[in-house]
Formats: structure tokens, C-alpha cells, sequence
């Protein structure tokens, strides 16, 4: 299972379970759930699986809403990389430097 995005194969799996993750959902849009303040509000320190990658390492999970081809929205919880990922297109500029 994948843990850590610490190399360049890491991150190329990660992308997999992430498009993985869309294409068995169908997820066509997403927004994070908004706490009134126009952030993304995390919720408590979680070892629950994020459900977009897979992983299990603690964090915390942060809920969004997804449109799905099928029609409707659901709640998702996912980690923070997810988050930032589903966000900008790309993990954060830091791990993004530091990829071997």
C-alpha cells in the first residue's frame, strides 16, 4: 500500500488511485465543504482510510462535495493531499520539489 509520496514512482501510483477514484465515482466536479468562511474546515485527527487515495496515514480529513456523471452529489472525506490535489492539479510546491 502506498504511504508516503517520498520519489517520482510514488507520486505517478498516487495519480492512479486519485484518477482511479474519480473514474469509479464519476466524479465530474467537487468543492470542498465551505465552514462559512470560505476555507475548508478539517475534521478531528482521523486513521480512517481517505476515501479518494486509499491511504491510511493519520491526519486530518477534510469533506467535500462531488458531482457525479450519475447525477447527484456526495460527501467525501479525504486527507489533506487529496484536498490540495482534487484543488490545484498537484500536491503541494514542498513535496513537489523534494520528489527523488
Amino acid at each position: 500500500m502506498l504511504k508516503h509520496i517520498e520519489t517520482k514512482e510514488d507520486y505517478a501510483e498516487y495519480e492512479r488511485r486519485v484518477a482511479s477514484f474519480r473514474e469509479k465515482e464519476g466524479i465530474k466536479l467537487h468543492s470542498p465543504i465551505d465552514n462559512g468562511d470560505g476555507e475548508g474546515d478539517p475534521s478531528a485527527f482521523s486513521w480512517t482510510s481517505c476515501e479518494c487515495c486509499g491511504r491510511d496515514l493519520g491526519g486530518d480529513r477534510y469533506a467535500i462535495k462531488a458531482g457525479s456523471v450519475r447525477g447527484g452529489f456526495f460527501v467525501y472525506s479525504v486527507c489533506v493531499d487529496c484536498y490540495y490535489y482534487l484543488e490545484y492539479g498537484q500536491l503541494d510546491d514542498r513535496t513537489m520539489m523534494d520528489l527523488k
